[in-house]
């Protein structure tokens, strides 16, 4: 076979980048709500390191595997980075635009079971008008930045 088919998992695919080319930088043009550590550069092996860290964040705030998360937020590099985070602890991330409107919002959250919401500033009025999401479940990505994180135990992680 010509292309070997590898399963897509995000956070196993970029680990598999970071250990390839750690140093390799990644550079934004403004800094991200969810890793605001990162300023406007980092490299491949730092964000390997920062995901890990939000995913310990994610799982205190009662994200588990197996749990559909909803990433509904501005349009920046950290939403598919928040991601790989969810991916890491073996969540179900769903990206989804911003610009959609909150029925749209409500009817996928139905579908989905009622998940988790990860969401920012920008989206944060929509995101508390979807219906039948508990609060608990609501998880606003500049609070997130703003914890600090403890370690995960790998021997727990099966989808890492």
């Amino acid at each position: 076979m010509r292309n070997k088919y590898e399963p897509l998992n995000l956070y196993s695919n970029f680990k598999a980048s970071a250990a390839l080319f750690p140093e390799v930088p990644i550079y934004f043009d403004e800094p991200l709500v969810a890793f605001p550590e990162f300023g406007l550069e980092t490299t491949y092996r730092a964000a390997k390191d920062a995901i890990v860290k939000k995913a310990s964040l994610l799982k205190e705030a009662g994200l588990t595997e197996g749990d559909k998360v909803i990433i509904y937020k501005s349009p920046k590099f950290d939403t598919y980075l928040l991601a790989v985070a969810a991916s890491y602890i073996g969540a179900v991330p769903a990206m989804i635009s911003y610009h959609l409107p909150v029925e749209t919002m409500n009817v996928l959250a139905e579908r989905l079971e009622f998940p988790f919401v990860l969401f920012d500033e920008e989206t944060a009025s929509k995101a508390a008008l979807t219906a039948n999401i508990p609060s608990a479940k609501l998880i606003q990505a500049e609070v997130l930045a703003k914890k600090r994180t403890c370690s995960i135990s790998r021997a727990s992680q099966t989808s890492a």
